[in-house]
């Protein structure tokens, strides 16, 4: 179990009543890695929310004849893996321990239980969510907006 003043201090979470967050708490493991572990590798099954104690993790993907691409870097009271908590779908990317970490992580079926047990709670995570996503659309589009102007260019 996670203790409730630990959890109020990630954003996710920043919403939820005592009650709330004692419930996520109990949902919640912990997982310890060493640097160098991978924490989940592209292509891999999904279905879980990572939520960093300690640490730092690196989301990574192989984007051309084995050339990895750093997408993004997370360190403590971040968290990631939130599209395959949603969907269920497999992993889009690599998630590497940069440092030793120790996780807590949420999984769907305890996420879903969650949600239909507590919609109130889950319309309040779900809404933290909603946002970093927005901003990554919103980031994908203007580089794809730039992507189209760059090939425009070119003939």
């Amino acid at each position: 179990m996670v203790a409730e003043s630990e959890l109020k201090s990630i954003a996710l979470f920043a919403t939820l009543s005592e009650p709330e967050l004692a419930k996520i708490g109990a949902l919640l493991e912990r997982k310890a890695y060493k640097q160098g572990d991978k924490i989940y590798a592209e292509g891999e099954p999904g279905g879980q929310l990572c939520i960093i104690r300690q640490g730092q993790v690196a989301i990574t993907r192989i984007i051309h004849e084995g050339e990895k691409k750093n997408f993004n870097n997370f360190s403590r009271g971040m968290y990631f893996g939130i599209i395959s908590l949603i969907d269920g779908r497999p992993h889009s990317a690599t998630a590497t321990a940069t440092a030793d970490t120790e996780l807590w992580v949420l999984s769907k079926t305890d996420f879903d239980r969650l949600v239909e047990d507590n919609p109130a709670s889950g319309i309040k995570i779900l809404k933290e969510v909603v946002h970093p996503l927005c901003q990554y659309m919103r980031q994908m589009n203007n580089r794809f907006m730039d992507m189209i102007q760059y090939v425009s260019l070119d003939r």
